[in-house]
C-alpha cells in the first residue's frame, strides 16, 4: 500500500515535467516569441531562395530570347542561314529579317559557286576577306547589344538598311579598288539587277563608287557608267519606282 501510494503520488509530478518539452512554445510567452522569430527566419530564408530561383529562371529565359553569337561561323557560306535558324529558335511566329535567305544567303552562295572560279587569284582572295569583314560587321554589332539587336531583327526594313550599310566599308577594305577592270566588271554583274535597284541597294553602290573611284580613276568611270546603263535597261521594263530608282542610278554613274 505504501508503494503504491508512493506510486500515485510521484505520476502526476513526473506529467507536468514531460509536458512542458513539449508544449513549451504555447505556455512560455517569451519561448513562444522566440521560436516564432526563427520560424518567421526560416521562412524568410525560403522565400529568399525561391526568389533568387525565380529570378535565375527569368534570366535564363531572357537569354534563350537572345540572338547567339556565332564567331564559328564568320567566313563562311552557312552564316546566314545558321543565323536565320538562331533566330526561328528564339521566335514561335515571327518572321527572320529576309535579308538573312533572300539576300546574305543567295549571295554567299553564288559568290562562291558562280563568281569566284572566275576570278583572278586576288579577286578570290578579296572574295574570302569580304565574307569576313561583311559577316564580322554584323557579329560586331550583335555583341554590343544583343537585346538591341533582337529588336532589330524585328524589323526587316530597318534590318536590310544596317546590313546594306555594311557592305561599302567591306568591300573597300578587302581591297575592291585594287582589283582589275575584269574582275569589277563580274563582281559588279553578279548580283541581280532586282537587288541593286532598291533605295538601300542604290546607297550602296553609291557609298561604295565614292570611296573608290579616286583609285580607280578612268577605269572607275567606265564600269560605273557600264553600271549605270544596265540599271537604265533593267529599270525601263520595270518601270515606275523602278526606273526612278535606275535614272538615280545613272546619274550617280554618269555625273562626274
Amino acid at each position: 500500500m505504501g508503494d503504491l501510494a508512493h506510486a500515485t503520488q510521484t505520476t502526476p509530478a513526473q506529467a507536468p515535467q514531460v509536458a512542458p518539452q513539449v508544449t513549451a512554445p504555447a505556455t512560455s510567452s517569451g519561448t513562444g516569441m522566440s521560436s516564432g522569430t526563427e520560424v518567421g527566419r526560416a521562412v524568410t530564408g525560403q522565400n529568399t531562395k525561391g526568389n533568387s530561383a525565380v529570378a535565375g529562371e527569368v534570366s535564363e529565359q531572357t537569354a534563350a530570347r537572345l540572338p547567339t553569337p556565332l564567331p564559328g561561323m564568320i567566313g563562311k557560306v552557312g552564316y546566314y542561314e545558321a543565323r536565320k535558324d538562331d533566330f526561328v529558335s528564339r521566335h514561335s511566329s515571327a518572321s527572320p529579317p529576309d535579308y538573312y535567305m533572300n539576300y546574305g544567303d543567295k549571295y554567299a552562295k553564288r559568290f562562291t559557286t558562280v563568281l569566284k572560279p572566275t576570278l583572278s587569284g586576288e579577286g578570290q582572295a578579296w572574295l574570302q576577306r569580304a565574307f569576313v569583314l561583311l559577316q564580322q560587321a554584323m557579329e560586331n554589332r550583335l555583341t554590343t547589344s544583343r537585346s538591341a539587336f533582337a529588336t532589330l531583327e524585328l524589323n526587316g526594313a530597318a534590318f536590310r538598311a544596317f546590313a546594306y550599310g555594311t557592305h561599302p566599308n567591306a568591300y573597300v577594305a578587302a581591297g575592291l579598288s585594287k582589283l582589275p577592270p575584269s574582275d569589277l566588271l563580274k563582281i559588279s554583274t553578279t548580283p541581280d539587277m532586282g537587288d541593286l535597284l532598291t533605295i538601300d541597294g542604290v546607297s550602296q553602290m553609291v557609298e561604295t563608287g565614292l570611296k573608290v573611284l579616286p583609285q580607280w580613276g578612268s577605269q572607275g568611270v567606265d564600269w560605273a557608267a557600264k553600271k549605270g546603263g544596265q540599271g537604265v535597261d533593267w529599270a525601263a521594263k520595270k518601270g515606275g519606282q523602278a526606273a526612278d530608282l535606275g535614272k538615280q542610278a545613272w546619274d550617280w554613274a554618269t555625273d562626274w
